[in-house]
């Protein structure tokens, strides 16, 4: 779920290489951004029914 939640930031390894750092990273970044997607469609799912500002 996670709604409304940030994704936080995984510590970097020090052996770890940087393939897998950036990897690592675009993961969260797709995690943040299905995030935002999800609360965005509830919150208009909640204009549509409860007319609510934009």
């Amino acid at each position: 779920m996670g709604f409304g939640q940030p994704v936080p930031l995984r510590p970097i390894d020090a052996g770890s290489g940087a393939k897998a750092a950036l990897a690592a990273e675009r993961a969260d970044h797709v995690e943040a951004n299905r995030r935002l997607e999800s609360d965005g469609a509830f919150y208009g799912d909640v204009q549509t029914k409860f007319g609510a500002p934009e």
